[in-house]
């Protein structure tokens, strides 16, 4: 049985593309760099930089997924966002990597997304959320503690463009 494979696309600041990253996109992607380390040439991936944000698309994915590279931004420190579309063995997915940095924990979040890429939230987590008597505080207040622990807000990747 062969491996399933689906659409992904994966994006992080270029400008904290070092050697090591070069090497692996270079490897798996076929990308090419100059010496100064800008995007050269590039075959067999749909790959391009806007706004100083790298994007890599690959309509075959290995699981919806770029396993060695997200290994290898997270060992970095590096943030990075991955969609996935909707294959037959699971839903569209966004994973979300924010290093911890400036006093803020990291984030590793892999959120479920509908069919549209909006965000998939619990029906039956926010009536239990309403639910919940445990603090003094309203119902309002217990879903919007649900949805910042099971959703946390994050950096946009826009915000680390000047790093590096």
């Amino acid at each position: 049985m062969s491996t399933p494979r689906s659409w992904a696309k994966i994006e992080f600041p270029v400008s904290l593309i070092d050697g090591e990253i070069r090497e692996k996109l270079g490897e798996d992607y076929e990308a090419r760099f100059n010496e100064d380390g800008t995007l050269e040439d590039y075959h067999g991936a749909d790959i391009e930089v806007e706004s100083g944000i790298f994007s890599l698309e690959d309509g075959e994915a290995r699981y919806g997924e770029f396993e060695d590279l997200e290994t290898l931004l997270k060992t970095k420190s590096i943030p990075f966002d991955r969609e996935t579309a909707m294959d037959w063995q699971q839903p569209p997915c966004r994973q979300v990597y924010r290093p911890a940095r400036n006093g803020h924990a990291e984030i590793d979040e892999h959120i479920q997304l509908n069919s549209d890429g909006e965000v998939v939230v619990s029906v039956a987590a926010i009536r239990e959320a309403l639910d919940r008597t445990d603090t003094e505080e309203g119902p309002e207040e217990n879903v919007r503690d649900y949805l910042n622990f099971n959703f946390p807000a994050y950096p946009p990747l826009s915000d680390y463009v000047k790093e590096g």
